[in-house]
């Protein structure tokens, strides 16, 4: 990742750390897409996500329609060997039984949001039924 969008990454989070998980705005996913705007200089969340869903149900109902994996490969995101490790702009998604998580590495850490904890950091700790993009140079 290049030095202004590791910068505008940084600055995102800074805003958003801390704030209160809510559905198509600080869940997980509006979350990362947010950050992936601000390393892309794109519009991605405000036009397909913002307002979309407002509770669990119409999220995981969202996601059989906007497939987390497919979208992230389609901005030039690839599929990322976890032998390596992680590096700043990396996005882990995690599929869990009815929903992907989404996780992004910044500053040795995973970001992501959760109802209980909000938009917060968390120790890297990658399960199997994760998989890994960093951004194509």
């Amino acid at each position: 990742m290049k030095f202004d969008q590791d910068l505008r990454l940084a600055s995102t989070i800074a805003v958003l750390k801390g704030q209160q998980f809510r559905y198509s705005y600080t869940d997980c996913n509006a979350f990362v897409a947010r950050c992936v705007d601000a390393i892309l200089g794109t519009t991605g969340w405000n036009e397909l996500i913002r307002d979309k869903y407002l509770t669990g149900l119409s999220a995981r109902r969202f996601q059989l329609r906007v497939d987390p994996q497919r979208y992230i490969q389609s901005l030039g995101f690839n599929v990322l060997s976890l032998d390596g490790g992680l590096q700043n702009g990396d996005i882990v998604l995690v599929k869990e039984k009815n929903f992907t998580c989404a996780h992004i590495c910044f500053g040795g850490m995973l970001w992501s949001s959760s109802p209980k904890h909000g938009v917060s950091a968390y120790e890297i700790n990658i399960p199997d039924t994760a998989v890994a993009y960093r951004l194509g140079e």
